[in-house]
């Protein structure tokens, strides 16, 4: 086989993480026109690809493919699938050389003519230029011997009275044609494409199958081909949005029938451009002039980053005439792409991305998306690409991540991303390699989005914001991702300016409020997983109890973890101190169970929580479950205010808020009669449900908005419910 190529081959070794050599073949490719990082979109690269396969075929010392001048490497796995389709080419080769053989000792026939072996069988069997591609052989092989069986069976009709040597050389040729085609589709090549076509109809199946091959993208398993229904079933789009600075990124979010999971996917701006590929010779070239950063120490990411964009810049200004805007995409999307993070990089950036998940290194991610819950990708990555994000982990971490140490969580922020991620390799990861992103606080929620999303009431607003004016307790219990943190923040924001509030965090998720003028105090403390033995200076414990000598108005604690936390927050409670905070139960009473069996905390001291508010996630929504308070006596006793219905779909009032414990010890300091308590919580439930109505305020609009609620409730009810009147003439629903 003979195929016009130009590029040159070199050997490499490097080590692997195992301490090992992984041995490369390095394609170089400078002197071709059809250079690209693209290679699998381009069928002269692919067939290039065979081509030297083929040449290799018999060298047994190299386990990857590598370019030189880009990222991609042709895995160890898919270079002995086309080994084994080269085999497999032998094998026909041999079996036409017996049909022939046959024909030679066999046929009283031989010297005459034959319209099957001398014609159709020899122009397929010796066009040696079809084997080089499996694909194009495969399909033409179809074809082929489609047509030759055809002619068989005619032959076998004209002739099956009158030359039984004919029939039989026929029969035999049929069966060997038949064992031909169980050979070949028994391949794992031709099972990946047999696999891919059912769903991509496309006439560019052949490039659409090679790209996800050779990004070792096939798919394994029939639940994540039934994600690719998207390509044809365009009319199950449920939503598409853009993001990311000059609107680089585009988000597709897809309906997969029959499944309660959906289907995400994302494309950079120029991906359905019908001048993608302009666009895409464009960054190859630039990323060629672009030298990688020697750095003797590190920096971060964002400084990195633009240290990218403006040498792109640079070279875009100097020698492509394109519109500013564009410019801007191609110089972001080549610093993305030279830090090598194109895939993850646009998961991190989509505000409305939750969390992510990687389970092992053959699957895809998915995600939690706020607005559609739990939704699968074709986003995964290969071995080389792995490698490389553990090598961003190591350095932005500062850690170890090995056999000595398997895993690893920190925290990264950056003005393009604020995450927590934990990575798990071997030998403690079974699969080898797994990670769990959570985005941290980069879309907000608030108070208004949590009544639009029907995540609480407005009489259950209006009862919290009453109690939070008044310094009482919140405690947000639920389990893992049902909500707790966000409706902390959200209430958090709209606390009374004047009020001084001090915050300690493991890990930093409330809000930054000093830009609207607020009195924030925040401290970071250890995490469990990486507290010293006696160094409790910084343990959230320790800080906890300095809390008295820092004269806070509230206290934001974030997430109760340990026996030690929980005995520093009734410490707090004790001395008057109240605030807001997180701990993990499934309910009221697993809470109280919690406290008192594993925290060993004494049942009276129960009674300083003040409100429990109670938190599920009911699919794709999230929802406050019930608002409550313990009282203890001579047993604990859990009374409900608010309970939601699930028939009915909403929250039924439980008690009377006025003869609650939490508004009695507030009665105990402050003149409210039941009237005015009802006066005042009628008047708020007003204002949220009117919140809910209109259109969404900026966090500026509604954090200025709630200063002046708290500052004109501290005056008299006609002043108050004057200045509601005022504001409601300006609003529109």
């Amino acid at each position: 086989m003979t195929f016009q190529h130009s590029y040159k081959l070199k050997y490499l070794k490097e080590d692997n993480y195992e301490g090992k050599k992984d041995h490369y073949i390095i394609i170089e490719c400078d002197g071709c026109p059809n250079n690209s990082d693209y290679f699998y979109r381009n069928k002269n690269c692919i067939n290039c690809i065979f081509n030297i396969l083929f040449e290799k075929k018999d060298d047994k010392h190299f386990d990857y493919i590598k370019f030189k001048n880009n990222e991609n490497v042709i895995k160890s796995k898919i270079i002995k699938d086309v080994y084994n389709y080269f085999q497999n080419i032998e094998n026909i080769k041999e079996k036409n050389k017996e049909i022939n053989q046959y024909r030679k000792k066999s046929c009283p026939y031989k010297n005459f003519d034959c319209k099957i072996i001398d014609h159709y069988l020899k122009s397929f069997f010796e066009k040696e230029e079809l084997y080089l591609n499996p694909i194009v052989m495969f399909k033409n092989f179809h074809k082929e011997i489609a047509s030759i069986k055809n002619y068989i069976k005619g032959e076998k009709i004209e002739n099956h009275r009158n030359n039984m040597i004919c029939i039989k050389c026929l029969n035999r040729t049929n069966q060997i044609l038949d064992q031909i085609h169980q050979d070949l589709i028994s391949l794992k090549i031709f099972k990946d494409y047999k696999n891919f076509t059912k769903y991509h109809k496309e006439k560019k199946s052949d490039l659409l199958f090679y790209e996800s091959y050779f990004l070792d993208n096939i798919i394994k398993k029939k639940i994540k081909n039934e994600a690719t229904l998207k390509l044809e079933l365009n009319e199950t789009l449920l939503k598409r949005y853009v993001f990311g600075e000059n609107n680089l990124f585009e988000a597709r979010i897809y309906q997969i029938p029959q499944e309660e999971e959906k289907f995400y996917e994302y494309d950079y701006f120029f991906e359905s451009d019908s001048e993608r590929d302009y666009y895409n010779r464009i960054i190859n070239n630039t990323l060629k002039k672009i030298k990688l950063l020697k750095l003797e120490d590190i920096i971060p990411l964002e400084d990195l980053l633009k240290n990218y964009v403006i040498n792109s810049n640079k070279i875009l200004e100097n020698q492509y005439k394109i519109n500013s805007n564009i410019k801007k995409r191609i110089s972001n999307f080549i610093a993305i792409k030279k830090v090598g993070l194109e895939k993850l990089f646009p998961l991190l950036m989509d505000d409305l991305i939750e969390e992510l998940f990687l389970d092992a290194p053959e699957g895809y991610i998915y995600i939690n998306h706020q607005d559609f819950g739990r939704c699968r990708t074709q986003i995964g990555f290969n071995d080389l690409e792995i490698d490389k994000f553990k090598t961003f982990i190591r350095l932005y971490s500062g850690k170890r991540l090995d056999h000595t140490n398997p895993s690893i969580k920190f925290v990264m922020k950056n003005k393009y991303f604020y995450c927590r991620y934990s990575i798990d390799i071997s030998p403690i990861n079974v699969n080898e390699f797994s990670f769990d992103i959570r985005k941290l606080n980069k879309n907000i929620l608030t108070i208004q989005d949590l009544l639009k999303n029907k995540t609480l009431s407005p009489e259950i607003a209006a009862l919290l914001y009453f109690i939070i004016l008044r310094r009482a307790n919140i405690t947000v219990i639920g389990e893992t991702d049902s909500g707790k943190t966000t409706l902390i923040n959200a209430l958090d924001l709209i606390t009374p300016k004047r009020f001084r509030k001090i915050y300690i965090e493991n890990v930093t998720e409330s809000l930054d409020q000093l830009k609207f003028e607020k009195h924030q105090f925040k401290l970071k403390v250890d995490s469990l997983s990486e507290k010293k033995k006696g160094n409790v200076i910084y343990s959230k414990t320790n800080q906890i109890r300095k809390l008295l000598h820092r004269t806070p108005d509230i206290i934001y604690l974030g997430e109760i973890l340990t026996k030690e936390e929980a005995k520093a927050l009734f410490h707090c409670l004790a001395a008057g101190l109240r605030g807001f905070q997180t701990i993990h139960a499934s309910d009221i009473y697993s809470l109280t169970n919690r406290f008192i069996y594993h925290f060993n905390i004494n049942e009276a001291c129960l009674n300083d929580l003040d409100i429990l508010v109670l938190m599920k996630k009911k699919m794709n929504r999230r929802i406050v479950v019930s608002l409550s308070e313990i009282q203890f006596k001579d047993q604990v006793f859990v009374k409900n205010l608010f309970k939601y219905e699930p028939k009915l779909n909403n929250w039924s009032l439980k008690n009377s808020l006025f003869k609650t414990q939490v508004v009695k010890n507030i009665r105990l300091y402050e003149n409210l009669d039941e009237k005015k308590f009802n006066y005042i919580l009628h008047l708020y439930s007003k204002l949220f449900r009117k919140l809910r109505a209109i259109k969404k305020l900026s966090n500026e609009e509604l954090i200025t908005f709630f200063n002046k609620v708290s500052y004109y409730s501290s005056f008299d009810l006609k002043t108050l419910e004057q200045r509601w009147q005022d504001w409601m003439k300006n609003l529109e629903v």
